[in-house]
């Protein structure tokens, strides 16, 4: 099994923190959160990790991890980073966004799935006004855990939680993944994808909305906290309570 992290991205929410690093390589309790995020995977035997850096990339290390530069991350979204990582993306993989951290438990629950394609999800999120404004992800899912759509701003209506910033995708629907993103590209990246204006403005998100369109099925798992992403300073501040 192979783990992908996405760390192209600056964070823009992040203002100066990330000026001369990436979010990544904030530190959270004392070491960079790419760091936590090595070790709650390699806690589980996942050894082979792949990190996709963009922004301030020279700043990125991790502890025997390998590397994709994306050069063109400042003019596209996230969904063409993690494909920058070509044919690392092929068998059963875990992909990661870059600024969250998260204990080893929420890595063996979604390791516990048995779906093709599964979304790890927080039950107990819910909106504050410290964690509002549409930053957080969410994921409307039906009571056996089909994933239904994702967001940024869904109504709260029905079983809704927050994506952690983790998926997992088995070889078949990795298969998958890989035939659409080349379909999309072969199209144009202005054409829209997914809930996305084009392909080039695309984010993970709009690759599950077009998974299913195209009819197949994302399962979510939940978790009872456990994790924090990282989108403004306060995150960074709090997320040391994630991992204990």
């Amino acid at each position: 099994m192979k783990a992908i992290i996405i760390a192209s991205g600056r964070g823009e929410r992040l203002g100066a923190l990330t000026d001369e690093r990436p979010p990544c390589m904030l530190e959270v309790a004392g070491r960079p959160v790419l760091h936590h995020q090595i070790d709650a995977l390699r806690f589980w035997g996942i050894d082979d990790v792949v990190v996709i850096r963009g922004h301030c990339r020279e700043a990125v290390a991790g502890p025997d991890v390998r590397y994709v530069d994306d050069e063109g991350f400042a003019a596209h979204g996230a969904l063409a980073s993690l494909f920058a990582a070509g044919r690392e993306l092929v068998g059963d993989v875990i992909v990661s966004y870059g600024e969250v951290v998260y204990h080893p438990d929420a890595v063996a629950t979604l390791l516990r799935s048995p779906a093709l394609g599964t979304l790890l999800v927080d039950r107990r999120w819910r909106r504050t006004p410290e964690n509002d404004g549409g930053a957080t992800e969410l994921c409307r899912s039906t009571r056996d855990g089909v994933v239904v759509e994702v967001g940024r701003n869904l109504r709260p209506v029905g079983t809704l939680a927050a994506f952690v910033g983790l998926a997992r995708f088995r070889p078949a629907m990795t298969a998958r993944l890989f035939a659409g993103w080349e379909r999309a590209n072969a199209r144009g990246d202005d054409l829209p994808f997914g809930r996305a204006r084009s392909l080039r403005a695309a984010g993970l998100l709009d690759l599950f909305h077009d998974l299913i369109d195209r009819g197949d099925v994302l399962a979510s798992v939940p978790i009872d906290a456990g994790w924090r992403g990282l989108t403004t300073a306060r995150d960074v501040e709090a997320a040391h309570l994630a991992l204990q």
